[in-house]
């Protein structure tokens, strides 16, 4: 992966990741590497992206795009349960809004989703 990473030259450190050219086990490799969490679809998905920019991702783009595509942000495999069995809930001790919830157990105690 080392060598899929280069520095810019630029007044502060930025790199761009050689992913255009990269077969779908360096695109693993970068992505367990840089801890972006993302499939090999997704990175797959962002490699055609950039190709058809003409040009490879920066560090902060890949990193941007592991944060907004997480499961944290987007709850990849949980969106299911959430819906099933949270989101339909009608009751005085749950409260939400959008895509985030608070479940109240007792005065002192309530979960956040």
């Amino acid at each position: 992966m080392g060598d899929r990473i280069r520095r810019r030259a630029l007044p502060f450190v930025l790199h761009d990741v050689a992913l255009r050219d990269a077969s779908i086990n360096e695109l693993a490799e970068i992505s367990e590497g840089m801890g972006l969490a993302l499939s090999p679809d997704e990175m797959r998905r962002i490699q055609e992206h950039f190709k058809g920019l003409g040009r490879d991702p920066t560090e902060v783009e890949l990193q941007s795009l592991g944060q907004a595509w997480s499961e944290h942000c987007c709850y990849k495999s949980s969106k299911v349960f959430l819906k099933e069995f949270i989101f339909p809930v009608q009751a005085p001790y749950v409260i939400d809004r959008g895509d985030a919830g608070v479940v109240e157990f007792d005065e002192d105690h309530a979960y956040a989703l």
